[in-house]
């Protein structure tokens, strides 16, 4: 599942961040992705390292060397990774569709935190690979 609002500061990442705790405090597994390539906060509010992240696996890093285990039981992360100037572009690549069948066959939810609709093109890029 994905989640974005219309515009940056409508509160989506923390929405999706509390989204992804109560899952996990009800024993399902579940990946946190953070998919905005270009304000990145999910390994801020985590207080984690941010890499290696997606931008890392989208590049070709294996994906369980881009996922951290964070401190909540069952949730896992993959933080955005290393800055890049081409985020629509490695999104658009065949290694998104990868990342969401190993992430599926691994997790019984993912969610992928992506940027805001009116800001970027990310979100559509995204939308059609995910529920």
């Amino acid at each position: 599942m994905m989640m974005t609002s219309a515009q940056p500061g409508d509160g989506k990442s923390t929405t999706i961040c509390n989204l992804a705790i109560s899952l996990a405090q009800t024993g399902k597994k579940v990946l946190l992705v953070d998919a905005d390539m270009r304000r990145p906060v999910l390994a801020e509010l985590f207080g984690i390292e941010r890499r290696p992240g997606l931008s890392e696996y989208l590049c070709g890093t294996d994906f369980a060397d881009s996922v951290t285990s964070s401190e909540v039981a069952g949730l896992d992360l993959m933080v955005n990774g290393r800055s890049t100037g081409e985020p629509a572009e490695l999104l658009e690549s065949h290694r998104l569709q990868s990342l969401i069948q190993d992430a599926c066959a691994e997790y019984d939810i993912v969610l992928f935190d992506a940027p805001p609709l009116l800001a970027v093109a990310d979100p559509a890029i995204i939308a059609p690979y995910v529920d």
